[in-house]
């Protein structure tokens, strides 16, 4: 809200751009609660103000570059995505989310090669059974799917599905809209 937005420049204001970096969590979960409450236009203030002073808070971008895919602007979406990444490239969130803009975008070589970075940044962290890494995998299925490559797209289907039966249980929705896919 304008209260959270204007809490941040004061803190800052009086203490410098070093204390608004060490709350940066608190800061994204707060961005983020306002875009879920519908209150786009007021998150998307409150990251340009951000982002004004200080050009790599990665969590600013990467919702502005949101709000941007949201309103059905991919241009600024993708630019303000790559953003986000340039700033913090161990986000694997942004990597997906990038490959859904240029998946719209009909980019389909980019967006297999951001949701192939992506996969690879879950699989570190999470290892590669994790329910994230499925919905990675199902969407790089997807983007074979389109390139025509159909028995890779069917190949990381199977594997999206395996992994989601073996996490979620074989009734769970994404586990359903994964079959589907097949």
């Amino acid at each position: 809200s304008a209260s959270v937005a204007g809490l941040l420049f004061l803190t800052v204001g009086q203490s410098g751009p070093g204390v608004l970096m060490a709350v940066v969590p608190i800061v994204g979960m707060l961005l983020t609660t306002l875009h879920f409450f519908f209150r786009q236009q007021e998150a998307a203030a409150t990251c340009r103000q951000i982002v004004a002073m200080t050009p790599d808070f990665a969590e600013a971008w990467h919702l502005l570059g949101l709000l941007s895919y949201q309103r059905g602007d991919l241009t600024n979406a993708t630019a303000q995505l790559q953003r986000a990444i340039a700033a913090n490239p161990a986000m694997p969130m942004y990597y997906c989310n990038l490959g859904n803009v240029l998946q719209a975008l009909v980019d389909l070589a980019g967006a297999k090669a951001a949701y192939e970075r992506a996969i690879k940044i879950l699989e570190a962290n999470l290892g590669s059974d994790h329910p994230q890494v499925a919905t990675g995998v199902n969407n790089l299925g997807s983007v074979l799917k389109a390139l025509g490559d159909l028995a890779g797209a069917k190949a990381h289907f199977e594997r999206a599905l395996a992994i989601g039966e073996a996490t979620l249980g074989p009734n769970h929705p994404k586990v359903a809209i994964r079959g589907n896919n097949l």
